[in-house]
């Protein structure tokens, strides 16, 4: 039986096809469309959006399923963020759905499964929809990003990857702590071996091309004096070394693979000191924040 597609050919300004594209404000009730628009075809080069999307969905329709295997994003998944950006609407994700699916979801479904394997973890994809609850006015129902982690049974850390119209990001470590766990980091972090310890290490990770990342203070806790020699450890309320492969050709390859590894590979001495002096919570989760 041949595949129905849907066509967004006539997608511009404020319509899609004939429906009017639909935007939720932050109570998840139907507001109208209010976002910036931009001019996509002059962001991708000059060629018309509405050809584009109507030629990704042709070719994901006659296309073979995705492949267990990782060999790369689809050829839409940097057009498709850069897509979002500007129509952030239900009409625009039920249009492009299947060009998501085939040419991001599936693909990072299969990257974390053998990045998993590799490591003994559990995978854990996160949604594409916004919790409206909790965004702002002007935030549509999709999210920017499409990612997930990986878990394993010996630390409390995080193998985190992430496709944006930023490019493939892989990080490691506890974005935010809890609040036993943020007592214990920051009572390692006073303690003169273990800070400088830490320190040393964030400075090889820099060297090594990775950013520290997680939540942060914007000054030193109650009791610290600001001269403190590790006051900028101090500040941090969670920990995490990760880097970006910039938007490409690359992303079509094995390289977010190889990223992912490299980068995950590179925080090892940072995530052992984690779980040496951090460890995971031992809260109940309902006294968790």
């Amino acid at each position: 039986m041949a595949r129905t597609t849907r066509s967004i050919s006539a997608c511009s300004g404020s319509q899609c096809g004939d429906e009017r594209p639909e935007t939720l404000d932050h109570r998840g009730s139907r507001g109208s469309a209010h976002r910036r628009r931009v001019d996509l075809g002059a962001v991708l080069g000059g060629t018309p959006m509405p050809a584009r999307w109507n030629a990704y969905i042709a070719a994901v329709a006659s296309r073979d399923p995705a492949p267990d295997t990782f060999t790369g994003f689809g050829p839409a998944v940097t057009d498709w963020f850069v897509a979002l950006a500007s129509d952030d609407s239900r009409a625009f994700w039920r249009a492009t759905r299947d060009v998501w699916q085939r040419d991001i979801r599936s693909p990072l479904e299969a990257l974390l499964g053998e990045l998993a394997a590799e490591v003994g973890g559990r995978v854990k994809l996160f949604r594409p929809y916004r919790d409206m609850r909790y965004a702002s006015a002007d935030a549509g129902p999709i999210k920017p990003q499409a990612g997930g982690l990986v878990r394993t049974a010996e630390s409390a850390s995080a193998r985190y990857v992430e496709v944006s119209i930023e490019g493939f990001y892989a990080g490691r470590g506890m974005y935010r702590f809890e609040r036993d766990q943020l007592e214990r980091y920051r009572a390692a972090a006073l303690e003169a071996r273990s800070g400088e310890r830490l320190e040393g290490l964030l400075v090889r990770a820099a060297a090594d091309a990775l950013e520290v990342g997680g939540d942060a203070l914007k000054t030193v806790p109650r009791g610290v004096a600001r001269d403190h020699p590790r006051a900028a450890l101090l500040r941090r309320k969670g920990l995490f070394l990760g880097a970006t492969l910039p938007p490409g050709a690359a992303l079509e390859t094995s390289a977010p693979r190889d990223h992912a590894r490299r980068v995950w590979a590179a925080a090892d001495e940072a995530i052992a000191w984690l779980d040496a002096h951090v460890g995971p919570s031992e809260l109940p989760r309902p006294g968790r924040r």
